[in-house]
């Protein structure tokens, strides 16, 4: 059999190597996730694993026939594989998942459905175990048509009482993914006891008649965490959901019992879902209970209509100059190491020496309500560089793992995030001259504060309106063809006790605008980004009135006259 390959666009780019996972060409079908443990401490002590079951599938034409997936015999279900992962892998993993090599090859469409206006609460959800039978031995998950989860029946699942009688079973597991899964970071701490609020937020503000919110993320939060983080700090009911995770583990280890973590949808109301999954029989009557495999789409709403945070995301945080002493940061100084090829993920604690990298894992939750909302972050651009050692490079690391580092293992520290689409990714052009000339200041804090979920760096220009109603033209742009919204990125510098928001607007040229504000004014670049829009509009249509400007270009002479016109501001 040779290696297959993936769909166009399934798993773009591809996570790194699972190396507990199964190696060789066979493919490996998810089938189950199962106890909740620390399998050796003498490896990994920093953050619990979950073992996970798959099977090797024996179905013909399984990749371009999704459906032979469906039957029992499909894979050897009952000589399944059992393997270990850190639960901040769980991000990466869904059941019915196909991996070959080690690596995630297909994502089948086995059964579709939509679950519309269900209503999620107390009274019509309740935990149950994968084995549960119902009156008269009839069993909610039958292992004839899913033997799939037999040697998990203590398992548990959330069943959902649908409408017209029948049923709706998510496996915790899953629950925790979709609504959590937004990094390896956060699926780590959930799992983390004793979970408190400061490990996930604070300094929370909230507007409960705007619905606006303004939070810090907690230190080695990413911002793709930011609407989960902010769900769990806008709602009770949420935060009890994250809290269960850890309570039922905590629980079950303390009467001695496997761990099954248990949980919860993090809201109470209305919602449709879309799944992904397989309908099961129930008492001779075909489709009366859809098993989700994963949750692909879940619209109710999230408790705030836009969220302003700030992220912490470096685990040793550094700046520019040492609190409270206004001396200046000591650069740390780090091995030169060569680029690994293929890092894999490996089930050690990570080492406490070498620096942490992020990788980028493509969204795979959709939640319509985020479409409608701002969450803007704001970040420090400001730290030491590394001074890197002299000498030769040292071998490059091929092993990386998640979680808190915590031994002298030569293994990288690694946070899976999840991220937008590739077209979406990476610092936008006109910024890149503007950024790496305020990367060379020195004695200035300089934070970007427009961290958007778009492209990590850009909001839409705020539409201005005369007084008959008609938005300026030249707030638009003409990309790709087409005339969109241009980008606007918004920086708060402070200098010797005074502040400052920087305003750049993309264009052919960059009209760099600046605002003095208090440094209340650096948590809320809103103003500034509006006033921002009038003054554009102003300065290009009247060029007399543009008082400095720069080429749309990056060099070293370009980085040096921004450079030097910032340090003027303040002179």
């Amino acid at each position: 059999m040779e290696q297959p390959q993936a769909p166009a666009g399934s798993f773009e780019p591809p996570p790194p190597q699972i190396r507990n996972f199964p190696t060789g060409p066979g493919l490996w079908r998810i089938d189950w996730f199962g106890l909740v443990m620390f399998p050796d401490r003498a490896m990994r002590a920093r953050q619990p694993s979950v073992l996970v079951y798959l099977s090797l599938v024996v179905a013909p034409n399984a990749l371009t026939d999704p459906s032979v997936l469906l039957k029992p015999d499909a894979t050897m279900a009952r000589r399944q594989t059992k393997r270990w992962v850190s639960v901040g892998t769980l991000m990466l993993l869904r059941i019915g998942d196909i991996w070959s090599d080690q690596k995630p090859v297909a994502s089948p469409d086995y059964e579709s459905a939509v679950f519309e206006k269900l209503q999620i609460s107390r009274e019509t959800t309740d935990l149950i175990k994968a084995g549960v039978s119902l009156d008269k031995g009839l069993f909610l998950l039958p292992l004839g048509e899913h033997p799939w989860h037999g040697e998990n029946t203590h398992s548990y699942c959330l069943r959902v009482q649908l409408p017209d009688g029948r049923s709706l079973v998510v496996p915790c597991m899953e629950l925790i993914r979709f609504y959590f899964g937004s990094s390896s970071a956060l699926l780590s701490r959930l799992f983390d006891s004793p979970l408190l609020k400061e490990n996930l937020f604070s300094n929370v503000i909230f507007n409960p008649k705007t619905k606006w919110m303004s939070l810090d993320l907690a230190e080695g939060l990413p911002r793709a965490s930011a609407s989960d983080v902010a769900r769990i700090a806008g709602s009770h009911t949420a935060w009890l959901a994250a809290l269960r995770i850890v309570t039922s583990c905590l629980k079950a280890s303390t009467a001695g019992q496997d761990i099954y973590p248990q949980a919860v949808f993090p809201f109470e109301g209305l919602t449709d879902l879309t799944v992904t999954g397989k309908w099961l029989s129930l008492g001779g009557r075909a489709n009366q209970t859809f098993l989700v495999y994963h949750l692909d789409v879940c619209t109710h709403e999230f408790p705030f209509n836009s969220v302003r945070y700030r992220t912490f995301n470096e685990r040793k945080r550094r700046s520019s100059v040492m609190p409270g002493t206004g001396a200046e940061a000591k650069p740390k100084v780090v091995t030169k190491t060569g680029k690994a090829t293929e890092p894999g993920l490996v089930e050690k604690d990570a080492s406490t020496t070498l620096g942490e990298t992020q990788v980028p894992v493509w969204r795979k939750r959709h939640f319509p309500d985020l479409d409608r909302k701002k969450l803007v972050g704001r970040r420090n651009l400001t730290t030491p560089p590394p001074i890197v050692s002299s000498g030769p490079a040292a071998p490059p690391v091929t092993e990386v793992a998640v979680g808190d580092p915590g031994s002298s293992k030569r293994v990288r520290s690694v946070m899976l995030a999840e991220s937008a689409p590739l077209q979406e990714l990476g610092m936008p052009n006109f910024l890149k001259s503007v950024v790496k000339a305020m990367e060379g200041l020195d004695r200035f804090e300089v934070s970007l504060l427009t961290a958007s979920d778009d492209d990590g760096w850009t909001v839409p220009v705020e539409l201005l309106n005369d007084g008959d109603g008609v938005i300026a033209n030249e707030l638009f742009i003409d990309r790709d063809g087409r005339s969109q919204q241009r980008r606007a990125a918004a920086f708060g510098l402070s200098h010797q006790s005074e502040h400052a928001v920087l305003v750049v607007l993309e264009g052919e040229q960059l009209i760099p605008l600046v605002y003095p504000v208090d440094q209340a004014g650096l948590q809320d670049p809103w103003p500034a980004l509006r006033c921002a829009a009038q003054d554009f509009v102003s300065k290009v249509t009247h060029p007399n009135r543009i008082d400095v400007a720069f080429y749309n270009g990056d060099t070293p002479s370009q980085r040096e006259a921004i450079r030097g016109w910032i340090r003027d501001l303040w002179a």
